[in-house]
């Protein structure tokens, strides 16, 4: 068993926390899972857990809270859903990470 602490909205997020994604996006009404997006051929949909520093560096020292907001203007921004996200800390596995 490993002890992992969850990050809430009035913790800072620190370099060495780690983050991945809430809702994920599928292809039209299957059940395929998009990895690479269709417009710009970037990663979408990285199901496993990566560093805050090498996902959001702008967002480390921030509150957690101030990076939900800044993905709900995000979201008003581009009219469009941007997925939720949750951040932990602690040791967790390599195993567990988005490679």
């Amino acid at each position: 068993m490993i002890t992992v602490y969850m990050l809430e909205n009035n913790d800072v997020i620190q370099a060495t926390d780690f983050v991945r994604q809430l809702r994920l996006t599928y292809e039209g009404q299957s059940d395929y899972l998009v990895t690479t997006s269709a417009y710009g051929g970037t990663r979408i949909n990285r199901t496993g857990w990566m560093r805050a520093e090498e996902v959001c560096p702008y967002w480390v020292g921030k509150k957690v809270d101030a990076f939900n907001k800044g993905m709900d203007f995000m979201a008003i921004a581009r009219m469009s859903e941007v997925s939720a996200y949750e951040f932990i800390r602690g040791d967790v596995p390599q195993s567990h990470w988005e490679s």
